[in-house]
């Protein structure tokens, strides 16, 4: 079809071999129009990969696009379709099969069984908890600062050299925000 001799075709399935997925994700591809200039029919009529090179490059180039036939029909596919994850390793889950339904549940329960090992082995932690600790360490940081002039104002006025008002007001910053971090740390030691 392409000029080329039957010696350089392979076939969809040893294209999937190569890219790593399944045989069912690369016939989707072909079929949704994702590979289309690598591929064109043997003796008999079938599909087969003309150019290997080419063929990956249009997977790796059209991973992430939508099928023409998906962009044809965008608020039918929505609404037909449910909400699930990504596809694992390039695979398509068919989630209207038990098999698929299956398959994605099992997924699911495996990244749950993640998710809460590495939050009780401490690598994962929860959101409400942090933002909790970040708003009282930006308050205990805002506090420490801005009671510097409360303290300050009287002796900083009475001093009449540039120099030492310079000095006095960075050792109270100092002062201040080493008091800060060590009430910071003393509060994640207690945690």
């Amino acid at each position: 079809m392409n000029g080329t001799d039957a010696t350089e075709h392979i076939s969809l399935r040893e294209l999937a071999r190569r890219l790593g997925v399944t045989d069912k994700a690369v016939r989707n591809a072909v079929a949704s129009g994702r590979l289309r200039r690598s591929i064109g029919k043997d003796a008999k009529g079938w599909p087969v990969v003309v150019n290997p090179e080419l063929a990956t490059i249009e997977w790796k180039e059209n991973a992430g696009k939508p099928s023409a036939r998906a962009a044809a029909e965008p608020a039918r596919a929505a609404e037909s379709a449910p909400s699930a994850p990504p596809p694992v390793q390039g695979e398509l889950i068919d989630t209207n099969t038990l098999v698929g339904a299956q398959r994605l549940a099992t997924i699911e329960r495996g990244r749950k069984l993640r998710m809460e090992n590495d939050l009780r082995d401490g690598r994962l932690l929860e959101a409400d908890k942090v933002r909790k600790e970040a708003f009282e360490g930006s308050r205990i940081i805002r506090e420490a600062i801005l009671n510097i002039p409360d303290r300050l104002a009287a002796e900083l006025a009475a001093e009449a050299d540039a120099g030492r008002v310079h000095l006095k007001l960075s050792a109270a910053l100092r002062e201040a925000l080493n008091m800060a971090a060590d009430t910071l740390l003393a509060s994640a030691a207690n945690e």
